[in-house]
């Protein structure tokens, strides 16, 4: 741009000088003249590509600017996650001795009978364990891929359960919602759950809005989240469906307290509406 204006102003320097020394033949003023012309064209041409630059340099600063704030945000958001997700991992260890010292609860004999039925009904989604009282729920067909959204046949499924574990027989039964992931970092949920542990703690949550929705008291159902931290099968590349579940304990409180039901590893808070407080 410094050199065509030199240019311009060089041609424009030479019109005047050949103006000034006397007469010249008119073909070359002719033509001296019409580059001078050109030049001015061209030299406004110029000042108008710089203050267009300039703009662009403005609004480029602008958005740099811009950037740097939501830069700022997002850091302040991921310091506040960190700090939560390093609370969150520290009571994994009591969560895991805890439901390791966990008792079988044994069920009144009809509960054991329809909770087979239901096993029966929706092989694929649930499994129930006689012994150790314990209903699984396949997180792959129970929720969206990286999602705690319930998927519409699985409503229906947690309705049935939810009615059988509303008998008046298990009123003193507490609920306990466990859930579970494989090892396979999140990608595109990252930005919303932000790891497994988290994941996992929001699909129990949505279990238990089911439960409830359904008819259960919200008081009797505790919540918690384990990520990948107790698969019941080693974890393969690529992911691994029998990890990926959600686990439903009944808890006996006869003679016990809330305190002494397992802690949840990565608990949900719950605003009155039972969706995650802060989401």
């Amino acid at each position: 741009m410094t050199r065509t204006f030199s240019a311009v102003c060089a041609g424009a320097l030479a019109v005047s000088t050949l103006a000034l020394t006397g007469c010249v033949p008119q073909e070359k003023y002719d033509s001296l003249l019409q580059a001078n012309r050109s030049m001015v064209e061209q030299l406004t041409t110029v000042n108008e590509e710089r203050s267009t630059l300039m703009a662009q340099i403005k609004s480029r600063d602008a958005q740099l600017s811009q950037a740097a704030s939501e830069i700022r945000r997002l850091q302040g958001e991921y310091s506040a996650l960190g700090g939560r997700i390093e609370s969150l991992n520290q009571s994994n260890e009591a969560l895991a001795t805890r439901l390791a010292t966990m008792q079988p609860t044994a069920l009144p004999a009809d509960i054991e009978r329809g909770m087979t039925a239901l096993a029966a009904k929706y092989p694929e989604m649930l499994t129930f364990d006689e012994e150790t009282g314990m209903i699984r729920l396949s997180s792959d067909l129970t929720f969206g891929s990286g999602s705690h959204e319930l998927k519409t046949n699985a409503g229906e499924v947690i309705g049935e359960l939810s009615t059988l574990l509303n008998d008046a027989d298990l009123g003193n039964y507490q609920v306990l919602v466990i859930g579970h992931t494989d090892d396979v970092p999140l990608a595109r949920s990252k930005p919303k759950y932000g790891t497994n542990l988290m994941l996992s703690a929001y699909r129990a949550n949505s279990v238990r809005n089911a439960m409830v929705d359904s008819g259960m008291n919200a008081d009797r159902i505790r919540i918690a989240g384990d990520g990948p931290n107790n698969p019941i099968t080693e974890n393969a590349e690529g992911g691994t469906e029998a990890n990926r579940r959600v686990e439903i304990f009944l808890v006996a409180r006869n003679g016990t307290t809330t305190e002494d039901t397992p802690a949840a590893t990565a608990t949900v808070d719950t605003n009155t509406t039972g969706n995650p407080v802060g989401q």
